[in-house]
């Protein structure tokens, strides 16, 4: 996705000129291949006349400026202007269109073609909206005093446009890879292709962002698109599937921009993942020999399993297994009460993975430095955050390593922490460029994108100098003042989540003294 904001420099007039320059000018598009559309208003906020005029001094005609109501060329995080909360800021776009004109029109799309119907003819590539609008407590929505602007275009959809083919895997992000993927299966047809394309590529930048396949969060995630991308090769019946010239087309492409890919740990970890995935689903049939067939069954093994419903059942009647009536839409329900629940469970969260700012959580917040530390004390460099979750009644760290635990990890961990605890060390916050703060030893979370500038926080050393800390991060807070303030930590279990992926889990001890 391409993209840039305006926080209150320019607006309409000057946006919509430069976006058709962009498209036409450097992009090379042909004029009478866009289309535009603008927002009609409704009762609660008039309609975008603005952009129209702009689009006119252009020289688009009438026939190529299309109206739309609150359903298409309105934007806020909560949708509808009526959906709006108070405070809640929004407004019109105007969006870009290129007609492919081989396409004729599906009329079971409806009567006419325009720029929103699904036939086909058309796709968007480009998309400026304007936060101009806030709703007020009557009810209403008031003009900002600095409007803004949100635009994006689509990378994959321009180069179609720019080729005159709607196809976007028929673009160059795409073609080599996909000549990879009909060398070693020249009978597959176009959907599966796409499936393991878009999969794999997916999978790709993932792993390069430090995650591994795991049956939690983002590791779950990337274990889901491998083994969807598994699921189409193994149709065609290949007894072994090598991944690694799709994973080197993709790496060839990206790797300028993108220099961090590394080839052979991503092709590693995919080969492992399909490997693995294709010995889970040879094993279907001993997992459900002798079993009565319910949803509930069918669900743990999608849920834990990550089999997919349908190869469940196939292999249930290839067993011979009787399978009751309804038994998909069981199904369906207990994957929707799943979702609800995750989502429950994710509600709320706080800045850094934190529930709340109560003195708790930021004890707590403060002794995953600690922890992290140790980590490194004991298991060298290799070791890297991978997240947290912090509530008032416990504390998790996720962690990369490239080793194995050491034997017990859990007990030596508990040892430096609260002899650091017991130290009562001070706390400092250190504001400094991030080059400087990375030359100095801070250590970041892979996950983060930090600014230019950055908050550091030292456990130890002093007010000016951070040489000598025991603890150096680049965190946003909050933390307890020095390290007694934490209590006793107690190491509750430590979890092998992925290939080299651990969960710790903590909490504090009331009843113990740090004194």
């Amino acid at each position: 996705m391409l993209g840039n904001w305006s926080l209150g420099i320019h607006f309409k007039a000057e946006q919509i000129p430069a976006m058709w320059e962009l498209y036409t000018e450097v992009f090379g598009l042909a004029p009478e291949r866009l289309h535009v559309s603008v927002f009609e208003g409704d009762a609660s906020v008039p309609m975008d006349q603005e952009s129209y005029d702009v689009w006119k001094t252009l020289g688009l005609s009438d026939d190529h400026i299309h109206w739309y109501g609150v359903e298409k060329n309105w934007w806020s995080r909560s949708g509808v202007p009526s959906q709006m909360p108070v405070g809640e800021i929004g407004g019109p776009d105007t969006e870009l269109f290129y007609e492919f004109t081989s396409i004729d029109h599906d009329p079971s799309y409806g009567i006419k073609c325009h720029p929103n119907c699904d036939c086909g003819r058309f796709m968007e590539i480009g998309n400026s909206v304007f936060i101009q609008y806030i709703k007020s407590e009557a009810g209403g929505l008031d003009e900002l005093s600095q409007k803004s602007i949100d635009f994006g275009g689509g990378l994959e959809r321009i180069m179609a446009a720019q080729l005159n083919n709607p196809d976007i895997f028929q673009t160059e992000l795409f073609v080599d890879a996909a000549t990879s993927i009909t060398s070693l299966l020249p009978s597959i047809n176009s959907v599966d292709t796409r499936i393991i394309l878009d999969h794999l590529r997916a999978s790709l930048f993932l792993i390069k962002d430090g995650i591994s396949p795991a049956n939690k969060e983002h590791g779950y995630l990337l274990r889901r698109l491998l083994r969807r991308a598994a699921l189409s090769v193994r149709k065609y019946r290949l007894d072994s599937f090598d991944a690694s010239p799709i994973i080197m087309s993709f790496t060839k492409l990206y790797k300028s921009v993108y220099e961090d890919i590394d080839v052979v740990l991503a092709t590693d970890i995919i080969q492992a993942e399909l490997h693995k995935f294709n010995k889970l689903l040879d094993s279907t049939k001993t997992l459900l020999d002798g079993r009565e067939v319910t949803a509930h069954l069918l669900f743990n093994l999608y849920q834990s399993h990550g089999i997919p419903l349908e190869i469940s059942l196939e292999q249930a009647r290839h067993n011979g297994l009787s399978i009751p009536d309804g038994i998909e839409q069981d199904f369906e329900r207990l994957v929707h009460i799943h979702s609800e629940s995750a989502k429950s469970a994710s509600a709320g969260m706080f800045k850094g993975g934190l529930a709340d700012s109560s003195d708790q959580v930021i004890k707590y917040h403060t002794a995953t430095h600690l922890i992290h530390q140790a980590l490194h004390d004991l298991m060298g460099e290799s070791v890297r955050q991978e997240g947290s979750n912090i509530t008032q009644e416990r504390l998790r760290f996720d962690f990369h390593v490239d080793q194995p635990a050491v034997t017990d990890l859990s007990e030596r961990i508990v040892q430096i922490v609260n002899t650091k605890i017991r130290e009562s060390i001070p706390i400092y916050a250190h504001t400094m460029s991030k080059e400087e703060a990375i030359q100095k030893g801070a250590r970041a979370s892979f996950r983060e994108r930090y600014p230019d500038e950055v908050t550091v926080y030292a456990i130890g050393g002093t007010a000016t100098d951070v040489s000598e800390a025991y603890s150096l991060e680049l965190c946003g807070g909050p933390h307890v003042t020095n390290t007694g303030e934490i209590g006793t930590i107690i190491v509750d279990k430590i979890q092998k989540i992925g290939a080299t992926t651990y969960r710790l889990y903590a909490h504090g001890d009331d009843t113990a003294t740090t004194k």
